[in-house]
């Protein structure tokens, strides 16, 4: 089943959607109802991703 969110939800739960993603689970982000992207189609790489902003402290998996 495909899970749907809105651009805002998306940017406030980006994580998670993205390990959904991984997981291999469709997460679709929509813009004003309408299907914009399915994440699984980005091949984000959270490490990448999110290098910036994480604690570079051990225990992240």
């Amino acid at each position: 089943m495909t899970e749907r969110y809105s651009i805002a939800e998306a940017s406030r739960n980006l994580s998670r959607l993205v390990h959904e993603a991984e997981r291999g689970k469709t997460v679709e982000l929509t813009r004003s109802g309408a299907s914009s992207v399915d994440l699984a189609e980005l091949n984000l790489d959270p490490d990448e991703l999110f290098s910036g902003i994480r604690a570079d402290t051990q225990g992240r998996r």
